[in-house]
């Protein structure tokens, strides 16, 4: 081996380094990701008032939306017939040669 090798070998046993390279974006996906979904869960397994305490209610809330919700049904069949009508337009205007920008919304510099 190499003399300097062994040095630079040795220089990287110490995994701290690596750990502050992470340490932003682990707080960051904490704080911004993992925590307000976890909030999400929980705040769905229950009954959340601002005013009151939060009431476990465990998955009736979803019995509920799937059984007796009739505004269920119809915001899931508008949401896709949306995306039936507008995804296939968006995935042709992108293969056209301008990339479909002319005209949507672009700003044009002279």
């Amino acid at each position: 081996m190499p003399r300097g090798s062994r040095k630079a070998l040795t220089k990287w046993k110490n995994p701290v380094s690596g750990y502050f390279f992470i340490l932003p974006w682990l707080v960051g996906f904490l704080l911004l990701t993992a925590w307000p979904m976890a909030q999400s869960v929980y705040f769905s397994l229950t009954d959340y008032s601002l005013l009151e305490a939060p009431r476990w209610l465990g998955t009736a809330n979803y019995v509920k939306i799937f059984t007796d919700d009739s505004s269920f049904t119809t915001a899931v069949a508008v949401t896709s017939a949306f995306v039936a009508l507008v995804v296939p337009q968006g995935r042709h205007r992108r293969q056209l040669p301008d990339g479909g920008a002319k005209g949507l919304g672009t700003v044009h510099w002279r």
